[in-house]
């Protein structure tokens, strides 16, 4: 399927060692977080190394994780509202230096 996206820039790894995981989400521009099963280990060790998540909440608990932390926190820009918009969240944070860098600063604060 054709889903417009640059595959040279698109990286499917095999499982890694847990430590390893840790040390590319210092390197992600964006991380995306899962749909139905959401990130909640995941999101918040994503958090804890300085990155950003993309969300698109899911109907049940287990979809809504990282939708509930951004609540406690008071961030809005990392989550979506539909596939368009999770698509499009993901490209702007990740080319978007600034807006990038603010969200990260909104998630070390806490």
């Amino acid at each position: 399927r054709d889903w417009g996206l640059d595959s040279d820039r698109v990286v499917f790894l095999d499982p890694l060692p847990h430590h390893e995981l840790l040390a590319l989400y210092r390197e992600a521009d964006v991380v995306l977080d899962s749909y139905y099963a959401g990130g909640c280990t995941t999101t918040r060790e994503a958090f804890e190394m300085g990155a950003v998540v993309v969300t698109l909440p899911a109907k049940y608990l287990g979809g809504r994780w990282t939708l509930a932390f951004y609540q406690i926190l008071g961030i809005k820009e990392a989550i979506a509202t539909d596939e368009a918009d999770y698509a499009r969240l993901a490209a702007l944070i990740g080319r978007d230096d600034d807006l990038r860098d603010s969200i990260k600063a909104k998630i070390a604060a806490n």
